[in-house]
């Protein structure tokens, strides 16, 4: 039951709401009072007085260096986050559904979910520019865009004058927050635009 429970807890509490790092220390401070309890309480008894005072060293020792994890998670993640790109990360968040990345360099900024590569602001236009167009060739209206909470494509729509009203449905509202902020001189503000309707939801429903 125990290892049932930890392991439900690891995948939708811990790293979601902790990170890794400290998700990671979290679950050996648990890992720890069980430890203790096992060794001070249950086998109490079994123990002579001298295996007892090195198994609370050994915790306090073990604690201690759970404690100085906990409290360096945050430059640990920092510096092992910066070595898997290759240019500075000018931001990073873990999001409920994914890790989001954004990082800088001289006029190129890229966005990462989970690790893959989303768009280069160097050439994202050339992807952009050939998946909207098309669809865009009858001068539609009313215009519906699964995903894209970049607010890339809903950039290039506003663009056609016959467009009077954008429907915008993303997943994930830290992407939206996202684009209407460090991304908002790449969409033009697109997302803030009173033709587009913003849908926080799962494009399948």
């Amino acid at each position: 039951m125990g290892a049932l429970v930890g392991g439900l807890l690891w995948p939708f509490v811990l790293l979601p709401g902790t990170g890794m790092i400290r998700g990671a220390a979290i679950t050996g401070m648990i890992n720890l009072v069980a430890a203790a309890v096992v060794a001070l309480i249950l086998l109490r008894r079994q123990l002579s007085l001298r295996a007892r005072l090195i198994a609370v060293v050994a915790m306090l020792l073990a604690a201690s260096l759970i404690g100085w994890l906990l409290i360096a998670a945050s430059d640990i993640e920092t510096t092992a986050r910066q070595r898997l790109y290759t240019d500075p990360v000018v931001a990073a968040e873990r999001s409920a559904y994914q890790e989001i990345i954004v990082t800088e360099c001289n006029n190129d900024t890229r966005l990462f979910l989970d690790g893959d590569l989303q768009f280069s602001s160097v050439d994202e236009h050339r992807y952009t520019e050939s998946l909207v167009y098309p669809a865009l060739s009858n001068n539609p209206q009313r215009v519906l865009i699964l995903g894209g909470g970049d607010g890339l494509a809903a950039r290039e729509v506003l663009r056609l004058p016959s467009v009077q009203e954008i429907v915008q449905v993303e997943l994930d509202p830290a992407v939206i927050e996202l684009a209407n902020t460090r991304l908002r001189s790449l969409n033009g503000g697109a997302l803030e635009d009173p033709r587009v309707h913003v849908v926080v939801d799962d494009a399948f429903r």
